[in-house]
C-alpha cells in the first residue's frame, strides 16, 4: 500500500477495483484488490489505536451516521472531532433524504469497520449495540431505518411492533425491504394478524394471488374475536382485494356486510371494502344492488377521499357492460383526473386499466395502448407490477397479436407467470390462438380456442365469456373453424343476463353469416346490433371494421337499418371518410346522396373531388345534392383545425392530413410561420430570409411562389371561392374563418380571461385554461429564432397558469391539487426557483415535510449542475424554517 493516496485507495474499493475492470489509467489496468484496501486501513487508520477508542470506532460502524451513533451512546461526543483529525478517519458530509447534512464514514472504510466489528466484538455486546442504534433511530423519527437494527439486536418483539408501525406505508413502494423484514423474524411473531396482513399484501402485489387470499383470510381470522376495528377493515380491504384478483366475486360480494358493523362509521377502509363489494356485485350483473352498495360506502363522511372512485365505478362497472361507451370514457378520464390529484387507496393504476379496457371496446386500440404503458408504469411504482403489471401485459399481448406483431405479443406474454390464474388468465390462451392462426398453425390455433373457452366459462362473469367469444370469432373464422365461431357466437348471445349489451356479439355474427351466403340473417344480426347500440354504433364500425363493411351494404340495400343510421355510423366510427369510398355507388341513391354529404363533411380531398362524379349520377336527388354540396363547398369550405401544442397538426374536418399531402415540406412550414403571427401581415422579405436567405432574390421569391401554390392545395379544397392563404402588395397573411380552429389560439384566449378573473369563478377558469394546454408550442421549430418569441409567450403564459392555479387550489384548501399543479410548474422549468419554492410550500402545508425538503434538494442540484449557483436567499431561508420545524 506504500504511496497510495487516501483517493486512490477509496475510489478503487468504490469502483469495484480487484474485480479486473479497467480503470482510470487505461484498459486492463488494475486496481488494488479489496483485502489491500482493508490492510492498508488496518496498517494506517486502526493500528496504534487506543483499544477502548478501536472498540468504540468499531461500534459506530453500525450505526448509518455519526449523530446517531453519538445518541445511541457509542461514540462519546467528546472523543469525536479529535478522532477524526488526529487518525485520518475517512468522514464526509452527505445530505439525506430530509435534506439534512449527515456525517458519515466513506463506504468502503465503513464496510471495514463493520467486517472488523463482527469479528473482534462478542454477539452479545454487538446485539446491545444494534439496539441502542435502533432506540436513536427511532428517536429522530427513522423508524424504517430503525428495523434492521431490531432485527440484529435480535429484539423479536420490538421488531414485529415496529414493522406493524413502519411496514403499510413501504409495502407498495419498497416491498423488497418488508419482505427481507418478514423472513428475519422467528416463526412465533410471523404469524401476529398485523404481520400475516402484510405478507398477504406482500403476495398480492407479486401475483402469488393464492398465498395472498390464503393470507389475508388469515389475518381476518385471526381478527374477528378480538383487534382494533382500523386493523379488522384493513384486513377486509386486503381481502378483498386479494379475491377480486382471482374473480372469486361472490367472495368479495360478501364483504358488504362489513358496512353493517356499528364500527364501520368513520373509517375509511371499511367503506373502501364497501366500494370493492359494490363492482363485484356490478362485475356479476348486479348492478342495482351494486349501485345501492357502492352509494351506501360513500354515504359516510369519512368517504370522502373515495370519491375520485365515482366516476371509476360507473364507467367500468355500470357503463361499458350495457354499451354506453362515450359515458364510460367520460367516467374513466374523469376517474384519472381525480385519481392523479389524491389517491388514499391506491386505485389510479386500476382505474388507467380500466380506461385502457374502455378505449379497446372502442376500437381505439392505440390510444388503448398508450393508456397500457401509463398503467404499467404507475403499478410498478405503486408495487403492483407482479399484479397489475401483469394483467397489463396480457392486455397489451391481445392488442398486439390482434394488430399482427407477434413479436411483440409473445414479448409481452413472456412477462406472465406460467401459472396465471387472475384475471385475464382466458385471454392469453385467447393471445395465443390468436398468433397460431396468423401464423397459419391451425390445430394450434383451435386447442388455444378450447382452452379459452373452458377457462372463460368456467370461472368468469358474463362481461369476459362475451369479450372471449369476440375475441375467439375472427380466430376461429381465420383457422378454418366459421362454423365453430358461429355456434360460439349465438351461445353466448342466448345466455345474455339482463342489462349486458351484446352488440358487438351481433355484428360478428352479421359477419359470420354473410360469409355463409346468409344475407337475410346477416342483416338481421346487423339491424340487432344497430338497435342495441343505439348512437354508439360508429364503435361498433370501428371496432369490428372492415368485417361488417359487405354485412352493412347489405343491410342498408334491404331497408334493414335506415341510411342516416348505417351511413352515420360509417362516417363517425372512421373519420376522415376513407371507409366511404366503398359505398360511393350503392344501389340505393339514398344512400349515395348521404354518403356524398358525409364525405365532403369529412373533408378528405378524394371525397371533395367526387362532388363532380355525383354531378352525373342517374338519380336526379344525387345530382341535385351534388349541385349544392359544390355551391356550399364555393362559399363555405370544411373547417381547419390546426394543433400546435405538443406539435403540429392539421385536419380538414374530420380528415387528419397527413405529411404526404403537403407537395413541399416548406408549405408546411410556411403556415407555421404566418400562424405565429396569429393573422397578421407578412411581409415578403421576412418569409425570404426565414427560408431561402442563401438564395437570390429571383430563385427566393420563386420558391416562395411554389410553396405558396403547395400550402393553397392543402388548405383549400377544389373550387374554394377564396384562399385562405391571401397576398397583396408582397405581403402574406393566412386569414382563418369563423369556424377554423388554432389550439394555441384557443389556449392564450382562454388563459387571459381566467388570469383576469376575480371571486369564485376565479378557480374553475383557471382549471379550464390549463386543459387546454395540449404540450411544447411547436417542438418542430424549437430552435427556428423565427419561432422563439411567439413559443416563450406561450410557455409563460402556461406558466402564469400553472401559478395561478396552485395558488387558487391552496387558497381553497385543496392541498393535493396544488400539489399535483405545483409539481407541473416546477418541471416545465427546473431552473425556476419560484416554481420550486411553491411546490415546497404545497408540500409542507399537506404535511409531507419530508417530501418538501427532498424538494429543496431537487431545485438546488438543477441550479448547481446547471448554472452553478445555489438557490437564493428566499429558498434556502424556506429550507432553514422547515429544518427547524416551523410553518411555512
Amino acid at each position: 500500500t506504500e504511496g497510495w493516496p487516501l483517493g486512490v485507495a477509496l475510489a478503487a474499493g468504490a469502483g469495484g477495483a480487484g474485480a479486473g475492470g479497467a480503470g482510470a489509467g487505461g484498459a486492463g489496468r488494475r486496481g488494488p484488490s479489496r483485502d489491500a484496501v482493508h490492510d492498508y486501513f488496518e496498517e494506517e487508520v486502526l493500528v496504534g489505536l487506543d483499544p477502548t477508542l478501536r472498540r468504540t470506532v468499531l461500534a459506530a460502524s453500525a450505526a448509518p451516521d455519526l449523530e446517531v451513533a453519538q445518541a445511541a451512546g457509542v461514540w462519546p461526543q467528546a472523543e469525536l472531532a479529535g478522532a477524526i483529525d488526529r487518525r485520518g478517519l475517512f468522514v464526509r458530509d452527505d445530505d439525506d433524504d430530509g435534506g439534512r447534512v449527515r456525517r458519515r464514514f466513506h463506504p468502503l472504510f465503513a464496510q471495514f469497520l463493520r467486517a472488523r466489528f463482527a469479528d473482534e466484538v462478542a454477539p452479545s455486546e454487538r446485539r446491545a449495540v444494534a439496539a441502542r442504534v435502533a432506540d436513536a433511530l427511532v428517536s429522530d423519527g427513522r423508524g424504517a431505518a430503525a428495523v434492521e437494527h431490531y432485527i440484529a439486536a435480535e429484539a423479536w418483539e420490538t421488531a414485529a411492533a415496529t414493522i406493524v408501525r413502519e411496514g403499510p406505508p413501504l409495502v407498495r413502494r419498497q416491498a423488497d425491504t418488508v419482505a427481507a423484514w418478514l423472513d428475519a423474524l422467528p416463526e412465533p411473531y410471523a404469524h401476529l394478524p398485523a404481520l400475516t396482513l402484510l405478507a398477504g399484501q406482500l403476495a398480492h402485489g407479486q401475483g402469488r394471488f393464492a398465498d395472498a387470499v390464503a393470507l389475508c383470510r388469515e389475518t381476518v381470522a385471526g381478527l374477528d374475536a378480538s383487534g382494533p376495528p382500523s386493523l379488522r377493515f384493513a384486513a377486509r380491504f386486503a381481502l378483498g382485494d386479494a379475491l377480486m384478483a382471482v374473480g372469486d366475486l361472490n367472495g368479495v360480494a360478501a364483504l358488504a356486510g362489513v358496512l353493517d358493523d356499528p364500527a364501520a362509521v368513520g373509517d375509511l377502509a371499511a367503506r373502501a371494502v364497501g366500494v370493492f363489494a359494490a363492482a363485484a356485485l356490478a362485475r356479476q350483473g348486479a348492478f342495482d344492488e351494486g349501485r345501492a352498495v357502492f352509494e351506501r360506502a360513500l354515504a359516510d363522511p369519512c368517504a370522502r377521499g373515495l370519491e375520485g372512485l365515482d366516476p371509476t365505478f360507473r364507467g367500468y362497472y355500470l357503463d361499458l357492460p350495457a354499451g354506453h361507451l362515450d359515458d364510460a370514457l367520460t367516467h374513466a378520464l374523469e376517474s384519472v383526473a381525480a385519481l392523479e390529484v389524491a389517491d388514499p387507496t391506491g386505485r389510479l393504476p386500476y382505474a388507467l386499466t380500466y380506461l385502457m379496457a374502455i378505449q379497446e371496446e372502442r376500437g381505439e386500440d392505440a390510444e388503448a395502448l398508450a393508456t397500457a404503458a401509463r398503467a404499467r408504469a404507475r403499478a410498478s411504482d405503486a408495487g403492483l407490477a407482479g399484479w397489475v403489471g401483469e394483467a397489463i401485459a396480457i392486455r397489451m399481448a391481445s392488442l398486439l397479436a390482434r394488430a399482427g406483431d407477434a413479436a411483440g405479443a409473445e414479448a409481452h406474454l413472456s412477462e406472465v407467470t406460467s401459472r396465471w390464474h387472475a384475471w385475464g388468465a382466458w385471454e392469453v390462451e385467447t393471445t395465443r390462438a390468436t398468433i397460431a392462426a396468423r401464423g397459419g398453425h391451425e390445430r394450434e390455433a383451435r386447442t388455444a380456442a378450447d382452452r379459452a373457452i373452458r377457462e372463460a366459462q368456467a370461472r368468469w362473469p358474463y362481461f369476459d365469456r362475451a369479450r372471449c367469444a369476440a375475441l375467439l370469432a375472427p380466430v376461429l373464422a381465420g383457422a378454418g373453424h366459421p362454423g365453430r365461431a358461429r355456434q360460439i357466437v349465438q351461445d353466448t348471445i342466448a345466455a345474455r343476463p339482463d342489462g349486458f349489451s351484446t352488440g358487438r356479439l351481433h355484428a360478428l355474427l352479421a359477419w359470420l353469416l354473410h360469409d355463409e351466403g346468409d344475407q337475410a340473417g346477416s342483416s338481421e344480426a346487423l339491424a340487432a346490433a344497430w338497435t342495441e347500440a343505439g348512437d354508439q354504433a360508429r364503435h361498433l364500425v370501428r371496432r369490428e371494421w372492415p368485417r361488417i363493411e359487405r354485412p352493412l351494404w347489405d343491410a342498408l340495400a334491404r331497408g334493414a337499418i335506415t341510411v342516416d343510421d348505417g351511413v352515420g355510423a360509417l362516417a363517425a366510427g372512421l373519420p376522415g371518410g376513407a371507409a366511404l369510398d366503398g359505398f360511393a355507388h350503392h344501389p340505393d341513391p339514398g344512400v349515395r346522396r348521404a354518403v356524398l354529404l358525409a364525405a365532403v363533411a369529412a373533408g378528405r380531398p378524394e371525397g371533395v373531388e367526387r362532388v363532380g362524379e355525383f354531378a352525373h349520377d342517374p338519380d336526379p336527388g344525387v345530382r341535385e345534392a351534388a349541385r349544392m354540396v359544390a355551391e356550399r363547398i364555393r362559399r363555405d369550405p370544411p373547417p381547419l383545425g390546426f394543433r400546435l401544442l405538443g406539435g403540429f397538426e392539421l385536419r380538414r374536418a374530420t380528415w387528419l392530413v397527413d405529411d404526404a399531402a403537403w407537395d413541399r415540406r416548406v408549405a408546411q412550414r410556411l403556415v407555421r410561420f404566418l400562424l405565429c403571427r396569429a393573422g397578421g401581415p407578412v411581409i415578403e422579405d421576412d418569409l425570404l430570409a426565414a427560408f431561402w436567405p442563401d438564395a437570390s432574390a429571383s430563385a427566393a421569391r420563386r420558391s416562395l411562389q411554389v410553396a405558396v401554390s403547395a400550402a393553397r392545395a392543402v388548405l383549400d379544397p377544389p373550387g374554394a371561392q377564396e384562399s385562405r392563404l391571401t397576398s397583396a402588395q408582397r405581403t402574406y397573411r393566412l386569414r382563418l374563418r369563423d369556424r377554423d380552429v388554432v389550439d394555441a389560439d384557443e389556449f392564450e384566449r382562454a388563459a387571459q380571461a381566467a388570469l383576469a378573473k376575480t371571486g369564485s369563478g376565479r378557480r374553475p377558469a383557471l382549471q379550464a385554461a390549463a386543459v387546454l394546454w395540449g404540450g411544447e408550442p411547436l417542438p418542430e421549430e424549437r430552435y427556428t429564432e423565427w419561432a422563439i418569441p411567439w413559443r416563450e409567450r406561450l410557455l409563460d403564459r402556461h406558466a402564469a397558469v400553472l401559478g395561478a392555479l396552485a395558488d387558487a387550489h391552496a387558497d381553497a384548501g385543496d392541498l393535493a391539487a396544488a400539489v399535483h399543479v405545483a409539481r407541473q410548474l416546477a418541471e416545465l422549468d427546473p431552473l425556476d426557483e419560484a416554481a420550486h419554492r411553491r411546490l415546497i410550500i404545497a408540500l409542507a402545508r399537506s404535511g409531507r415535510r419530508g417530501h418538501a425538503l427532498r424538494q429543496f434538494l431537487a431545485c438546488r442540484h438543477a441550479l448547481v449542475t446547471t448554472l452553478g449557483v445555489e438557490p437564493g436567499e428566499e429558498t434556502s431561508a424556506l429550507q432553514r424554517r422547515l429544518l427547524a420545524g416551523e410553518s411555512v
